[in-house]
């Protein structure tokens, strides 16, 4: 399972109230997560590595590579081609590696259980049930002339998310499709 940097800053920003961020984030896909070593980088991993790390390494090596940085350097790597994420200096980076294996875990958890349900029983509500424990947003399934073929209740509070009959939210989509066009 691969995971992309904005879904790992979602995760670090809900659990160390994270407010700033560069939002560009390259589509680099990350396969797993690895404390800074100055030897050899890889694109397809995250790297732990604290402020005056990333300060003293070599600013051309940085590009395309992955960090979540403790504390904030004084140099400014907006302009950089690397994807940064910055955790405040009071996090234990051991602390931090630990909260991404739960992270990398809960997410592979996450594909191990679709993939299970898409194979043994293809059941749309079970796909949005283990799904909202991940991603606790509305969900839309549509096909590919863009109707509906199942949505999650609007009910953010519900544990589960409730299906509404196929026919029903067709119904509803071309009367406003009808509604629109006059």
């Amino acid at each position: 399972m691969k995971i992309e940097m904005s879904i790992l800053y979602d995760f670090l920003a809900k659990k160390y109230n994270i407010k700033t961020n560069i939002n560009n984030f390259n589509k680099n896909q990350i396969d797993g997560y690895l404390f800074f070593n100055e030897d050899k980088l890889m694109e397809n991993y995250v790297y732990i590595i604290k402020s005056h790390q990333l300060e003293l390494y070599n600013e051309y090596k940085t590009k395309n590579m992955n960090f979540i940085c403790i504390g904030r350097p004084e140099k400014n790597y907006k302009n950089n081609l690397c994807n940064i994420i910055y955790v405040p200096f009071k996090i234990d980076i051991f602390e931090l590696f630990n909260f991404l294996q739960l992270i990398f875990n809960k997410i592979k958890s996450w594909d191990e259980k679709i993939t299970n349900i898409i194979y043994s029983s293809m059941d749309v509500s079970k796909i949005f049930e283990v799904t909202r424990d991940i991603l606790p947003f509305h969900m839309q399934l549509i096909d590919k002339d863009l109707f509906v073929i199942a949505k999650s209740d609007d009910l953010f509070f519900e544990k589960y998310p409730k299906i509404a009959p196929l026919d029903e939210i067709n119904k509803m989509i071309l009367e406003k499709i009808r509604l629109d066009s006059k």
